[in-house]
């Protein structure tokens, strides 16, 4: 829903480009790191803008919106997670370790794949999409009665020829593809909710990454035997017949500080839409009946600002590991750079208080985006009567 907005196309051709000659040729790690995760938090981040469209169902595709307990418990669990891998890889055999996550991930792979796909091409192949195949039943505690419809059975099909090629290669090249993938749906499914989660939710990851990395080797080793698209991996030199020796970066890298990413888009977005409202030009209208903004620096600043805070965390991150030849935790350098890029922005334009404030959902309600939701109290009070 966004007008003159060519970025996206040029950011997949770049990103297209970029591993089609990672692929047949040397291109140094660093240089792949420092444009590539950019390009995966933009393209994710234009597309995030899909969850404002009239056909999407956040409840049918489960996207939720990220709360302050949420955000509290996320470094918790995460910090359970790696722990609990890292025991693994000491008391246990790495190779079957490995052998359970290569079929999970080779499995999910194309599940996410597929999922991409159909988020664009549903509403498009809509006869498709409403073609009921069968209904996977109710698994308890795992999944809900879930229809499968003719389209993404074709799309799942599809793209089971690039899950099955990792299974049976576990080549960097598709390793790389699935970890795209992953980042981008992550990215745009993914509505962090409000300003204050956002820094809340970065600001503990802050002291997380830094505590792993640091202090203990716990996130090193587990990056390191973990063999899946968990990660992005770039060969320091060229060899057609073994790959070794790899830069890599942690999908959590791009998708955490991502995710604040797109929130500031979609915030330039409403912002802009409320002024487009209130003038006389009103808003266009596309296909669909959403409402388009026009791209520009000057509407999109505070996405602007965040994004090249991003872009300055990463090459702070490599040149930092360059310099001192020690893996460095990649969120020490993202958090302040995209927290301070928003802030700086919304303080330039002297708007910081309804930026900090801003809550996606109540504007979302506000502009008639989205029905307002039932409180517990209301629904209860609403049997009662």
């Amino acid at each position: 829903m966004l007008k003159e907005e060519t970025g996206t196309l040029i950011c997949y051709m770049l990103l297209i480009a970029l591993n089609t000659l990672n692929f047949i040729t040397h291109i140094p790690p660093n240089f792949q790191v420092l444009i590539q995760t950019p390009i995966i938090v933009y393209i994710g981040s234009t597309h995030s803008l899909r969850l404002y469209s009239k056909h999407v169902d956040a409840k049918k595709e489960g996207i939720e919106t990220m709360s302050q307990k949420d955000a509290l418990l996320f470094p918790v669990i995460g910090s359970a997670t790696l722990g609990g891998l890292f025991l693994a890889f000491t008391y246990f055999d790495k190779d079957m370790i490995n052998i359970v996550f290569h079929y999970y991930f080779s499995f999910i792979g194309v599940v996410v794949i597929a999922s991409f796909f159909y988020n664009r091409f549903s509403v498009v192949l809509k006869n498709m999409a409403e073609k009921i195949v069968f209904t996977i039943p109710t698994i308890p505690y795992v999944l809900d009665s879930t229809p499968v419809d003719l389209l993404f059975l074709i799309l799942f099909a599809l793209s089971s020829i690039i899950g099955y090629a990792y299974f049976l290669t576990k080549h960097y090249y598709l390793n790389n593809m699935l970890g795209i993938f992953f980042s981008i749906v992550g990215i745009e499914n993914v509505m962090m909710g409000a300003t204050k989660v956002g820094f809340l939710l970065l600001s503990l990851l802050f002291f997380y990454d830094i505590y792993w990395v640091f202090f203990t080797p716990v996130m090193v080793t587990v990056a390191k035997n973990l063999e899946g698209p968990i990660k992005l991996m770039f060969p320091k030199r060229f060899d057609w017949n073994e790959q070794k020796d790899f830069n890599m970066i942690g999908l959590g890298d791009i998708v955490i500080p991502g995710v604040f990413v797109a929130l500031m888009l979609r915030y330039d977005y409403l912002r802009n839409l409320e002024k487009a409202r209130k003038s006389e030009n009103k808003p266009e209208l596309d296909e669909s009946g959403n409402e388009i903004v026009q791209f520009s620096t000057k509407k999109f600043s505070t996405f602007i600002w965040t994004f090249m805070g991003y872009f300055l965390g990463i090459f702070a991150t490599l040149f930092i590991m360059n310099v001192f030849k020690h893996a460095q935790p990649a969120l020490l350098y993202l958090v302040p750079g995209v927290l301070i890029g928003s802030s700086l922005s919304a303080f330039f334009r002297g708007d910081f208080s309804n930026f900090f404030n801003f809550q996606e959902t109540e504007e979302l309600e506000k502009l008639g985006l989205k029905e307002p939701e039932i409180k517990e109290e209301d629904k209860k009070e609403g049997k009662t009567n």
